[in-house]
């Protein structure tokens, strides 16, 4: 995990993205997106083509690779991702000093939440999963696995925190979080490495933060 900690210094709030961000999970996307792409006929997702064209909505993201579906088809396809996805998540593993961050930030007595597209069942045995459910205030998933947008789940979380905007902090991976903490009114910083190529990062945002692991 990069340095964050100056961008920390007065904060109250500290929102963050799940995939991408707190946890290293490509190999498992890629690996369920290759499953899909062989059950559809396709040639496989490459890693390279996946950075460059994921998106929220992710429908949005399948039709642009080349996954032209009906509403019923995504439906489908979304079930199908999440059954590949979970046979590998085994490969996925927190970004190193992922644990410290969270514990040192708890120690700030700042709250800490949690704002990921991810199905909300599957949020929170994940963090149980990898011991860190401790260490968040409110975790806010999607109530769903079609992964749409963040927006309102975001607003529901500030609501129910209660903290002023200006003294929270987001930190995230792709555009989506940029548009969502946008949206929301607080700081947001983006990390590299994660599930989008750093250079579509740089376009939206300027607060952009390249990460070794």
């Amino acid at each position: 995990m990069i340095d964050v900690y100056p961008y920390l210094e007065g904060k109250k709030h500290v929102i963050w993205d799940w995939n991408g961000t707190l946890l290293n999970d490509l190999k498992a996307v890629l690996h369920a997106l290759g499953k899909i792409s062989e059950k559809l006929g396709k040639e496989p997702i490459d890693r390279h083509t996946y950075l460059s064209h994921f998106k929220f909505p992710v429908q949005d993201f399948y039709r642009d690779i080349g996954f032209f579906t009906t509403e019923e088809e995504f439906d489908q396809l979304s079930e199908d991702f999440h059954l590949h996805y979970q046979d590998f998540i085994h490969t996925a593993e927190l970004y190193g000093g992922t644990k410290q961050i969270l514990e040192q930030v708890k120690k700030m007595g700042a709250t800490q939440s949690i704002l990921t597209a991810a199905f909300q069942q599957h949020i929170d045995r994940w963090l149980v999963d990898y011991e860190i459910n401790h260490l968040f205030d409110f975790v806010y998933g999607l109530p769903d696995k079609l992964a749409k947008s963040k927006l309102e789940r975001g607003r529901e979380l500030m609501n129910l925190a209660k903290v002023d905007p200006q003294q929270t902090i987001s930190l995230g991976d792709t555009t989506h979080d940029y548009e969502v903490g946008a949206e929301l009114g607080v700081q947001v910083v983006l990390l590299t490495n994660g599930h989008q190529h750093e250079d579509r990062l740089k376009d939206v945002h300027h607060a952009v933060f390249r990460r070794k692991y």
